[in-house]
């Protein structure tokens, strides 16, 4: 492979005079990469850059310094079990994509991952022997960044799968419950989208008693239907509280509880 080239063309496209670029190849020194042959890139929320090879995963974290000499890739430590090991070392990693909490979704031909945003942990692993892939060769990732859905494409079909995270908003005025009303008997998880990012989210009786309290992954908190002891909230309607990072609180919408006899 002929590596990963980084170009910037300077002030003028005519003017070549001002054009800096670097290749970042295998090998300390020459970019670090864990191999030359590289497949895919992505550009994550914080500005890292995340390298698929057909040896692993590289992140360039100097991304803003992508044309000194000194900034190379490094390939993250991951903690499985009581192992630590490379991320996805030796794995052929055919796609990358950034989900709205900043996670990241790899495609290999042994299924996709799911990491956290800093790379160092397995969330999921998806495979043809435990989810309806149609095959573990996984060649194209995409996310709808509005409702979290991840597309997964290989050669015997696509499938898709609903992600707790969704791209943050930037108020909390436009708050989706879903489902809303709950029906009776519901056992799945209540969506609560539309979040400003990372928000925390409180699910309140209307005389202020909290019944649970959680985190928003992106703009998309998940909520499942419990209380702090695990037992099914009563029929009723509960306050969705949000508070932002900047410490602003506000009712953001209500929640109608419907149960069974």
């Amino acid at each position: 492979g002929n590596g990963l080239i980084c170009y910037n063309p300077g002030n003028s496209v005519d003017n070549a005079g001002d054009d800096k670029w670097k290749r970042y190849l295998a090998g300390r020194g020459n970019g670090n990469l864990s191999s030359s042959n590289v497949l895919c890139i992505a550009k994550d929320k914080n500005g890292i850059l995340w390298i698929g090879t057909d040896r692993g995963v590289n992140v360039i974290q100097c991304s803003n310094q992508v044309f000194n000499q000194g900034c190379e890739a490094i390939q993250p430590i991951i903690q499985a079990d009581q192992f630590a090991g490379l991320l996805f070392q030796d794995e052929m990693v055919q796609s990358i994509a950034v989900d709205g909490a900043n996670r990241k979704w790899v495609a290999t031909r042994n299924g996709v991952w799911l990491v956290s945003a800093e790379g160092d942990k397995v969330i999921h692993h998806f495979n043809a022997a435990n989810s309806p892939l149609p095959d573990d060769d996984v060649r194209q990732l995409a996310i709808n960044p509005a409702t979290g859905e991840v597309f997964m494409a290989t050669f015997k079909g696509i499938v898709s799968y609903r992600s707790t995270a969704t791209e943050g908003g930037t108020t909390n005025e436009n708050v989706l419950v879903f489902p809303n009303p709950v029906p009776p008997d519901y056992q799945g998880s209540i969506a609560i989208r539309g979040l400003v990012n990372n928000a925390t989210v409180k699910i309140a009786e209307p005389n202020g008693r909290l019944v649970f309290q959680t985190r928003a992954l992106g703009g998309q908190a998940i909520w499942n239907g419990k209380n702090y002891k695990g037992q099914a909230v009563a029929s009723g309607i509960y306050l969705v509280l949000v508070r932002d990072e900047g410490g602003q609180e506000k009712i953001a919408t209500k929640i109608v509880i419907t149960r069974g006899r």
